[in-house]
């Protein structure tokens, strides 16, 4: 609940960073790109979770193996933590609140 109630302000979030870091000229491109991130994040997740779950199938074998049914959770767990961990930590670093020259009238300007 508390993600579906968070996700309008980060899908709308794309236009204002595209406002603040792009010119006129790439600010459509930017915002697409940004909003495609999260339809692309999640057929990435989909893929992960098809090879770490490769051959099974959703019936009685599940519930008869429910060690290697944990195993294989973890595993997807560890998978996607360090996707996300390393994505992150190249956020922090290299990301900067504004950027050193204001790349329009617009983005220069302060807004209340």
């Amino acid at each position: 609940m508390l993600v579906s109630m968070a996700a309008p302000l980060i899908i709308n979030g794309t236009s204002v960073v595209a406002g603040v870091w792009f010119s006129d000229k790439q600010r459509n491109i930017a915002t697409s790109l940004a909003s495609l991130s999260m339809p692309l994040g999640n057929m990435t997740s989909l893929i992960i979770v098809a090879f770490v779950f490769n051959g099974y199938i959703l019936s009685i074998d599940l519930l008869d193996n429910g060690a290697d049914l944990k195993a294989r959770i973890k595993k997807l767990l560890i998978i996607t933590n360090c996707i996300d961990s390393f994505f992150d930590l190249g956020l922090f670093i290299f990301i900067r609140e504004k950027p050193g020259v204001a790349p329009s009238q617009s983005a220069a300007e302060k807004t209340p």
